[in-house]
């Protein structure tokens, strides 16, 4: 993974393998077709269909909050760029689930592999909750 910022936003890049990570997130359960890019700060998924771009919050991953990125820079311009991190943030109690970005207790630090197993649990306790 490749870390970069553009301005104010941080952007995490997967690497050529790291694009089969769709299916351990699970992306594909609930919007099919994209191709998993990284991710736009710490909560939101880069997607890319038909040379579009997309962004979804990782959670929930909902295809009514998946919205086009029209001012994205080019990707080729970011993968120049040093890396800065080896973790990616992660709000303890989610945003959706009422928890607060800006309290520092709500905040860890976590490698590709937590955040796989973290992005799935709360998106499947957002399912349950949704149908609830």
């Amino acid at each position: 993974m490749k870390h970069f910022w553009v301005d104010d936003i941080h952007y995490n890049l997967f690497e050529e393998e790291e694009h089969l990570l769709i299916s351990k997130y699970k992306i594909d359960l609930y919007i099919s077709g994209y191709k998993l890019i990284g991710l736009i700060g710490w909560d939101e998924f880069l997607l890319e269909k038909d040379k579009k771009y997309f962004k979804v919050p990782t959670v929930p991953i909902d295809i009514n909050n998946l919205e086009e990125i029209s001012d994205i820079c080019k990707l080729n311009e970011l993968t120049n760029k040093e890396s800065i991190y080896d973790k990616i943030k992660w709000y303890t109690k989610p945003i959706v689930f009422g928890g607060n970005p800006k309290d520092e207790k709500n905040i860890i630090w976590v490698d590709i592999e937590q955040h796989i197993k973290l992005v799935t649990f709360w998106n499947n306790k957002y399912s349950e909750y949704k149908t609830e």
